[in-house]
């Protein structure tokens, strides 16, 4: 691979099969409720127990000893590691904090992507880094880390401003139903470029989207456009209602908006006592500029309001609760009425706007301070700590930008974007397939060797496409180390039946041993210099040829798998195709399908992926029922020569006890 992936000498000690005849402990449940899930839970962690706990209400004085005493009982649990990084960031311990998020990332907690690249970018001031963390997140489909690279791009931080490219990164989550996306969009066609036309008609349609969510700022911003007619026919009425609804659930700028209507006898009935409490609501707001103006209009009008009426205004700005967004959607829902304006439009627009993430996908290139391990995730849902603003950094103004905002003079051409090719329309046929597990590993932070660039987001991809349109039970190992890898098949020793199918898809440093002609696999704790840590292929094949399964594959993506293979090819298929099916998966089958032969391979080069990885995507994503190994293989094969000098192949594994079958992707 780019860095080749290195590699391995023979084992010698004690073979793979042996240890997977090892008893396996049995795995730990998850942990269970703890009081750091109740006072250090992020409120848009997927993974989280509970609520969560907004940035400003952290109490790190109760949260961080109550996270020590969860990781310190469960230290395999990513969760407490991860709230205990969070709120050590909140108490101003980055030092302490950082490894902790670390440490989550690597193993797969993928919102601490999010929070590692908002330290770097708050806090630090870090751009280069920041956009890594989020380009990393991002690209592994980590909501909260597409928010935040569509924000660089949409407010022009660390890179030249792109509202085309922020968009690309706020559409999956916005298709999702994620509000804060949604109304960014809008945003996005509110302001235009020369790369999107403006457009208050569409921007609009996406505030309504995201207001009958119940997002304040898309409703703060909905009322301003029927208060000035942007986009939509003037209706002060309607803007006040929408300023309500956003005030109520305590947007500052939302309630001074709706404090100068009822100063005014806009929309509403002049009513200075009821300006008076949304202007003192107002200037409680963390906006340093929009708190003075509010504070200087309630002294005016209070000029204009008896005491008795001042009194009363103190006595519900004393018993203030906030509507949760949860309430201002019901309310919007119990209403029954449709919204004034339509939102098919922002719905259009949202499925045609390409899904693809850009090329590149994860950025390779991060160095943690101190040494601090990166790595894959899983992924996460909903916001950044929503506006996240690490301790010593300035709060973001609540809104000031964008209901007052002044779209420039309008420009270009509308974004070109492309349609979503429709998913291939799936067959049936009338043949028992069995079971399908999957074991997929992906080596990136080697210990001792180059890192590499790929194989955690090519093992990631590849779980998903199998958990979701293959219907596999897949086990995901990331930077696994060789006990993992034993341990792994171990356990699928012990649970596979007669009628399984298991493929194991390996991303990793490869090594050939010249001399015996040998190839191995390298787990991320291998070493240069030290055979201990080395799996030789010689060892999967026993360990394979032990295993009750009716059809395994080996996947390899690492130098030198060609060793795993035999002389002889496949026996190509004939005859009609249930009939092929039903012959093929009646005989066992041991095969194997490597990126290259006796060669080093490439790794990256294929958008975020490996070469081979995005060809092996493709192919499974394209079959509408169901494919052979082999039609995988013919598939594949071309367009990876084409991008890379390495031929894959595919063949029987040697000594595994292969009867003529072949393995066989159904699509679900």
């Amino acid at each position: 691979m780019a860095h080749f992936r290195a590699s391995l000498a023979r084992l010698g000690l004690i073979s793979l099969a042996a240890l997977a005849a090892w008893p396996d402990a049995a795995s730990a449940a998850r942990a269970p409720i703890h009081e750091c899930d109740r006072l250090a839970a992020h409120p848009a962690d997927p993974q989280k127990v509970g609520d969560g706990v907004q940035w400003d209400l952290i109490d790190a004085r109760s949260a961080i000893p109550a996270c020590r005493d969860a990781v310190q009982r469960w230290p395999d649990e990513m969760r407490f590691k991860f709230q205990l990084g969070r709120v050590l960031l909140f108490a101003k311990r980055r030092d302490e904090g950082m490894p902790y998020l670390f440490s989550a990332a690597d193993s797969g907690y993928l919102i601490a992507y999010s929070n590692i690249g908002g330290t770097y970018q708050f806090d630090l001031g870090n751009y280069a880094e920041a956009l890594k963390w989020y380009r990393r997140g991002a690209a592994l489909g980590d909501v909260s880390a597409q928010a935040h690279l569509a924000e660089m791009y949409l407010d022009g931080t660390g890179v030249d401003r792109n509202l085309a490219e922020a968009m690309r990164w706020y559409q999956p989550s916005a298709a999702d139903g994620y509000p804060l996306s949604v109304y960014k969009i809008g945003l996005i066609y509110s302001r235009g470029d020369k790369t999107v036309k403006r457009d208050h008609e569409t921007a609009n349609a996406f505030f309504a989207k995201a207001a009958e969510m119940g997002f304040a700022r898309a409703q703060n911003d909905l009322g301003n456009a029927f208060e000035r007619g942007l986009g939509v026919r003037r209706n002060q009425k309607t803007a006040a209602e929408w300023y309500r609804r956003a005030a109520e659930q305590g947007w500052a700028l939302a309630q001074f908006n709706l404090a100068r209507l009822y100063e005014e006898g806009i929309g509403v009935k002049e009513d200075k006592a009821e300006a008076l409490y949304w202007y003192r609501l107002s200037s409680k707001g963390r906006d340093s500029v929009l708190a003075k103006d509010a504070k200087r209009a309630a002294t005016r009008v209070a000029r204009r309001v008896d005491g008795k009426e001042v009194a009363e205004v103190d006595a519900r700005i004393n018993a203030w609760r906030s509507v949760t967004e949860a309430e201002s959607a019901a309310e919007i829902a119990a209403a029954g009425q449709p919204l004034p304006v339509s939102t098919q439009q922002a719905e259009v627009v949202l499925a045609s706007v390409e899904q693809t993430l850009p090329s590149g996908g994860v950025d390779p290139g991060y160095a943690p301070p101190g040494g601090a391990p990166a790595g894959g995730g899983t992924s996460g849902a909903g916001g950044v700590d929503a506006g996240y603003q690490p301790p010593g950094s300035s709060a973001p103004a609540q809104g000031t930008v964008d209901a007052a905002y002044q779209p420039p003079a309008q420009q270009t051409a509308p974004a070109q974007v492309a349609a979503v090719s429709p998913a291939p329309k799936k067959q049936s046929f009338d043949v028992d397939f069995g079971r399908y597990h999957a074991l997929v590993i992906g080596n990136n932070d080697y210990t001792q060797l180059n890192r590499l660039e790929t194989a955690i987001n090519d093992a990631r991809t590849v779980a998903k496409t199998l958990r979701e349109l293959y219907g596999f039970r897949v086990q995901l190992l990331l930077n696994a180390t060789r006990y993992d890898i034993l341990k792994a098949f171990s356990k699928l020793r012990a649970s596979l039946q007669p009628q399984d199918n298991l493929l194991v898809y390996y991303a990793g440093h490869g090594f050939l041993d010249d001399a015996a002609q040998a190839g191995y696999w390298l787990p991320v704790d291998a070493e240069s210099d030290n055979v201990a840590n080395w799996i030789a292929n010689d060892d999967l094949t026993r360990a394979i040829r032990t295993l009750d399964a009716k059809h395994v594959m080996l996947v390899v993506d690492s130098c030198y798998s060609g060793t795993l293979l035999r002389d002889a090819d496949i026996k190509l298929k004939t005859g009609g195709e249930t009939a092929m099916l039903k012959r093929f998966s009646d005989k066992r089958a041991r095969t194997v399908l490597t990126s290259g032969g006796v060669e080093p391979v490439v790794d990256g080069g294929g958008g975020g992926h490996s070469v081979f990885a995005k060809a092996f995507l493709d192919a499974l994503a394209e079959n509408p029922g169901a494919l052979l190994g082999q039609d995988l293989y013919a598939k594949l094969r071309r367009p990876v020569m084409l991008n890379a000098d390495q031929t894959p192949e595919y063949a029987d594994i040697r000594k595994a006890g292969h009867e003529g079958g072949d393995f066989i992707f159904v699509r679900r």
